[in-house]
Order: C-alpha cells, then sequence, then structure tokens
C-alpha cells in the first residue's frame, strides 16, 4: 500500500532571511529506542539514584570527589577514576562497588538484584541521561508546579470532536468505500501522491486471515474465498470474508495476543526464581473471550481495573482484575515496603501507558520536564491503587457453588475429623519453627507487624503483613524421620475417605481493597509529607472539576470504590486519550504504524498524529457504536486504504515523494 497515505512529509526550509544571524539548532530525531531507553532511565535508574546515591554525591556533598547527579559527572568520575564506561556495565566501577566486589556502595545496604541488574541494563544500553539538552526537537523542558493554559491547548489533551469526512469522489485514482478512505485520499490529493492499485484477491484473503486471525488460511479456506470472488454477481466478496472471519473464535485469540502484551501478561512472576503462577490463564482466556464477544471497550476497561467493586457476584468481572496482577514479583525480597512501593509504581505506570498513552512514571521522582504532569499527579493517580492487596485464592464460582462447597467441606470435614486433628498435632510444633523461622528473616518492624493482631493493625500494616505471609510456608519435608512416617501413615488413611472431599473451587489471581479505609497516600520524600487524595492528571481534570469524578467513590464495608472512580473517568466519553489511544493501537496492528506512530506515548516526547482528522473521527466512531472494537477493525479491513496493493510504481513513487 501506499507509504504515503501513512506517513507525514516533514520539510524543512532554512529562510533566506535568518542566515547570516544564527545557526539553526540541529534537529534530534528520536528513535523508538531512544525513547525506550529515556523511559527506562527515568522509571529505574534515576528514583535509584534519587534514593541511595544522591545524599552523598551530589553538587554539593561528592564524597571521593564523586558526583552522580548527571551523566557528565559520572564519566568524569572521582577519586577511583570514571564511575561508568557507557556500553560497558562490566568495566564501570558503579557496577562493581555496587555488587560489592571492591568497595560496599551505598554503605546503608546492598541493592536488590533487580536494581542492580536495572543499572547493569542501563549501562550497557549506552547510559541514557534524559536532562541532557540534546533531547531537543519540539520537546521543551517546562518549569512546572503549576499547568499552563499552553499546556491545556496540547492537541491530545482536546476534546475528541467529530470532523466531517472530506468530500472526495470516488474515482480509479482515489477509492472511496468508507469515510477513512475519504480523509486518506483527501492528504494524498493535497500531496499530489493517489493511491496503489487494489490488492489481488490472493493477496487480500491472506492479508485478512493474518490480520484478523493471525494465522494464513488453509489450501481449503483459500480455494472457498477466491471462489467467492471469481463470482462475477458477488461484489462484496471480500466484506463477506471479513465477516466470517470477526465471527471465528481465533479472532479473539489473534487480538487477545495484542492486549496481553500491552498488559504485560505472564505465566511466572518473573526475577530469577521466575516461579509458575498456575491460574494465570483465566485472565488470558477472559480476554480471548472478550475481543470474541466484542465486549464494549468502556466495559473491558471498568471490568479489568474494578471488577471486583462493579460486579462482585460475577465471576467473569472477579477474573477481569487480572490485568492488575501481570506485574513483576520478587517472592523473596525482605525489603516489604519496597515491594509494595514497587507494586504500586508499576500497577500505576502500566494503567497510563495502556489506557492513556501516557509515559507517567517520569513524574514519579519530580515534575514531568516536557509533558504538563506533576509529581504530586503521579502520586493522586497511585492513590487509586493504594488500598489495593493480592489475592491469589479468590473462588471463582457462583454464589449457590460456593455454598454447596461449603456444605460439602463441612460434611467431609466432620467425617475425617480425628484423622484431621492427628495431622494437624504432628504440624503444629514444624509449623511454629516454620513460622518463628520464616519471620526471624524480616526487619525488627515487620516481624513485630506480623506478630500484631490482625484486628489491631492499621490498612497499611495488613498490607505490609500480607507481602510478608506470602514468604512463610510450611514444608512437611522438615519433619523428622519417626515423625514423617506417622505423618504419611496418615495421609494414607486419609486418603481413604477422600473420595468423599469436595474438588477444591476453581480460583484466580486478583485483587481486592484492604478495607473501606486507604492507607495514607504521600509524595516520597517531600518534607511536607502532605496526605494526598485520588485524583487524575491536572492537565486533563482541572482542580475544580475533581470532585465530579471522585463522588463516584462509593465506599463499603469492604472497599474504598476508589478504583471504580477511576475506571469511569478512563472509560468515559469525555476522556480525550482513551478512545484516541485504542484506535490507533488498532490501526498500528493493521497497519504497522499508528496515525501516532508512538501508540503508548501521546506527550511532547512522541509524535504528531498524521491524519489528526481521521484520528477523532475514527474516536467517536468508536464511541457511538457502543465502544464496539470489532467495528473499527471492520472499517479499517474494509477500507479501500487497508486493500492497496503494497508494492509497484505508485509505492516506488510515494515513497520517492516521503
Amino acid at each position: 500500500m501506499a507509504i504515503g497515505c501513512f506517513l507525514n512529509v516533514q520539510i524543512a526550509v532554512a529562510s533566506d532571511e535568518s542566515s547570516d544571524q544564527r545557526p539553526a539548532p540541529s534537529l534530534i530525531i528520536l528513535t523508538p529506542k531512544d525513547r525506550e531507553n529515556e523511559k527506562f532511565f527515568e522509571s529505574k535508574v534515576r528514583p535509584l539514584l534519587v534514593a541511595r546515591c544522591a545524599k552523598c554525591h551530589n553538587e554539593k556533598v561528592h564524597k571521593g570527589n564523586l558526583r552522580l547527579d548527571s551523566r557528565e559527572h559520572m564519566l568524569i568520575g572521582g577519586d577511583s577514576g570514571p564511575a561508568i564506561f557507557p556500553g560497558k556495565p562490566d568495566e564501570s566501577l558503579l557496577i562493581e562497588v555496587i555488587r560489592h566486589e571492591s568497595l560496599e556502595m551505598p554503605p546503608d545496604g546492598k541493592l536488590a538484584d533487580s536494581e542492580i541488574d536495572a543499572i547493569v541494563e542501563w549501562i550497557a544500553e549506552g547510559a541514557t541521561w534524559t536532562a541532557l539538552p540534546s533531547l531537543a526537537g519540539d520537546a521543551h523542558i517546562s518549569k512546572r508546579g503549576k499547568i499552563t493554559a499552553e499546556d491545556r491547548a496540547y492537541w491530545a489533551f482536546q476534546k475528541v470532536t467529530r470532523p466531517v469526512p472530506p468530500d472526495v469522489p470516488h474515482t480509479k485514482e482515489h477509492r472511496v468505500h468508507n469515510p477513512i478512505d475519504q480523509f486518506i485520499g483527501s492528504l494524498l490529493a493535497k500531496e499530489g501522491l493517489c493511491a496503489s492499485p487494489e490488492a489481488s484477491p490472493a493477496t487480500l484473503i491472506r492479508r485478512a486471515y493474518f490480520d484478523l486471525l493471525g494465522v494464513p488460511p488453509t489450501s481449503l479456506e483459500m480455494a472457498s474465498a477466491e471462489a467467492t470472488f471469481l463470482e462475477d454477481s458477488n461484489t462484496n466478496a471480500f466484506s463477506q470474508l471479513v465477516e466470517q472471519l470477526l465471527t471465528d473464535k481465533r479472532y479473539g485469540e489473534r487480538w487477545a495476543r495484542f492486549w496481553l502484551d500491552l498488559s504485560r501478561f505472564a505465566e511466572s512472576d518473573g526475577f530469577r526464581q521466575d516461579a509458575f503462577r498456575p491460574s494465570a490463564w483465566r485472565y488470558r482466556d477472559y480476554v480471548i473471550d472478550s475481543f470474541n464477544n466484542d465486549k464494549p471497550y468502556d466495559l473491558f476497561i471498568l471490568e479489568q481495573l474494578a471488577g471486583d467493586e462493579i460486579n462482585p457476584e460475577s465471576s467473569e468481572s472477579i477474573i477481569a482484575t487480572g490485568f492488575l496482577r501481570q506485574g513483576p514479583y520478587e517472592y523473596n525480597q525482605i525489603d516489604v515496603p519496597s515491594q509494595l512501593a514497587n507494586i504500586l509504581n508499576e500497577v500505576t505506570d502500566v494503567t497510563a501507558d495502556v489506557f492513556l498513552g501516557m509515559g507517567m512514571s517520569c513524574s514519579r521522582c519530580h515534575d514531568h520536564k516536557f509533558d504538563p504532569l506533576l509529581q504530586r499527579d503521579y502520586f493522586r493517580l497511585q492513590a487509586f491503587f493504594a488500598p489495593m492487596i493480592w489475592v491469589d485464592d479468590t473462588p471463582v464460582c457462583s454464589v449457590a457453588e460456593k455454598n454447596a462447597h461449603r456444605d460439602s467441606m463441612a460434611a467431609w470435614q466432620a467425617k475425617a475429623s480425628g484423622i484431621l486433628n492427628k495431622i494437624a498435632l504432628l504440624e503444629d510444633p514444624l509449623r511454629h519453627v516454620t513460622v518463628g523461622q520464616g519471620i526471624a528473616r524480616f526487619p525488627a518492624d515487620i516481624q513485630s507487624l506480623i506478630r500484631k493482631s490482625a484486628s489491631e493493625r492499621t490498612p497499611l500494616e495488613e498490607q505490609l503483613v500480607g507481602i510478608a505471609v506470602r514468604q512463610i510456608l510450611f514444608k512437611p519435608e522438615q519433619l523428622d524421620k519417626e515423625t514423617r512416617t506417622q505423618y504419611d501413615a496418615l495421609h494414607k488413611e486419609l486418603a481413604s475417605i477422600d473420595g468423599s472431599r469436595p474438588v477444591p473451587l476453581s480460583t484466580a489471581l486478583t485483587v481486592r481493597d484492604v478495607g473501606p479505609v486507604s492507607p495514607a497516600t504521600t509524595i516520597p520524600g517531600n518534607r511536607s509529607q502532605e496526605l494526598l487524595s485520588p485524583g487524575f492528571p491536572e492537565v486533563l481534570v482541572p482542580e475544580s472539576t475533581h470532585s465530579t469524578f471522585i463522588s463516584d467513590a462509593q465506599t463499603s464495608s469492604t472497599t474504598t470504590g476508589r478504583r471504580t472512580a477511576l475506571a469511569r473517568w478512563i472509560a468515559s466519553a469525555e476522556n480525550p486519550l482513551t478512545a484516541r489511544v485504542m484506535v490507533n493501537r488498532l490501526w498500528q496492528c493493521h497497519f504497522g504504524r499508528g496515525l501516532v506512530a508512538s501508540s503508548s506515548d501521546f506527550g511532547r516526547l512522541g509524535d504528531r498524529p498524521s491524519h489528526p482528522e481521521l484520528l477523532d473521527w475514527l474516536a467517536s466512531e468508536l464511541v457511538d457504536s457502543g465502544w464496539s472494537l470489532k467495528h473499527i477493525n471492520r472499517l479499517i479491513v474494509t477500507s479501500a486504504t487497508y486493500r492497496q496493493l503494497s508494492i509497484g510504481t505508485a509505492t516506488i513513487a510515494s515513497l520517492e515523494k516521503d
């Protein structure tokens, strides 16, 4: 298909009048890898340097004559030489000392393995530092603290409108099947370009199969589809094929893969142990079914962020909250407060990235240098998730099934009570030792929280204990030989009546709130320790209108309702980002590049839309169709724009023009 349809034509013209004034600044073009490195630095490395290194190695205090507050100073180094060699982590002194291979830094305790790995990766990729003045382009560093009218005027923050498709007559050069072709054709004509010819039936069939189902057609499917195309009387053969593929169960599997990549789906915990997550597949299947059933995208958002609050009796809605459980988990992290902070940071970052196309992670440590995102914006957004805790054994079945299982289990336990009591007597001494050993791994303050009565714990303390006790496991293999013999014999006896034991209920990885009261949210390191209430980015929702959305947070006896308020705001037709971001992602999946090329960054460091009116038209069409993703996919795939040849003389001409 003609590249001219999809790429912005950017032409820089030097003015003769200014040629003797000053040299034009060099144009810095940031590649996707550059942006990825910047994001990694801001989210993974800068917070570490600020929290663990800046105290002793800053502008005013630089022990060993070493400063770690800029890339230049790290390259210069201190008394022992340069701190880093970009691209060579194993030769960098910084890596040597944080690994405790010579000096042991930081002096207050070694970094976690995951933190060391992050710094190693940062140096290996060239030690990107986003404060360098080379981050030019049209991005500008602003002194933040407040949001200006100029900030609010940025294109991505404007309300979505429904442009009228331009009048483009259907001709041989500009075929028009739906409004998409009118927007594309209008810009092509303006640039003196024309569309490529339509692809052959065989090419279109294979293209549709790959894009909609993720697999090529079988020989039989290809023959059947080609036969339909050959019928002179059937001018809608391709549209009929598209409808057939949209109802194929493989459609959900192909598009779930796209979403699961965004939501960082994994069937294991990550890090070095990488423990298996046996019920993670339930979230995967929820996503597949949602795409196959064309679940409205706004409901898809609501269920994933707050399914347990909006519909607590629905297993489907409960399983959907697995979206919030996809992040990595370091099972043996004894720094429990940091583990909780990492969980909340990760879920805040991914929510902003996936649904809003906004990289919020840079705002975690400071007001964003390029986008109008304040540090308080980051933590007010995080406050929606502040009361969240992980649950690994949530039953996913009907209330009737739960009640029936409870009654059956009570009957079985009564029948097996004698054997169960004997097993408990053998287990209790070891369990006491195991628990004691497990508790002893943690710092004194966490030990005291674990031993504290649950009724006396604050919501935050309950969260911390919930993370810690995941590491305290009973291990029967540690029983002494004689006791283990008795233990095994009792279990054999128990197996004789096991036939009446109810099959365990199906469970899923989910979340819930710690209770109706949320732990406090503050900005780490901020001396004022101001308590922050849940809120949205100021540039999108001015402070004066926050209450309109936050009032949706209906507290119950078990939940704060905060995630429901967040989900309703994100899924609102009034949100300027949500629909734009999603239709752009769909376009990217079909054409390889979105109308906004930086599909997860609609900020100033991202790209501008090549066809802003088309982007808004598709976004409004998504909302007006009842948030139907199949409808948008159908429009794209049946457009003349999609049906073009991707090779040929017209394509070459378009490339030359671009």
